[in-house]
């Protein structure tokens, strides 16, 4: 598969005030396509697995 995530992309968790809200991030820097995700809670197994099911939408596979 030749997809543009594959070859550059960028992922931040941005924290809400208080530490109760998150969002994850991933930018695809060559395209500038940007996926925003709420995820559950900030906890890095939560986050993967909440950016590893949206990303399947675009055909990627994550590497941690």
């Amino acid at each position: 598969m030749n997809s543009p995530w594959l070859k550059s992309k960028e992922g931040d968790l941005i924290i809400g005030k208080g530490g109760l809200t998150a969002v994850a991030t991933m930018v695809e820097r060559v395209t500038r396509l940007t996926v925003i995700i709420k995820v559950a809670s900030r906890k890095s197994h939560t986050v993967i697995v909440t950016l590893a099911r949206r990303m399947r939408a675009y055909h990627v596979k994550l590497i941690t």
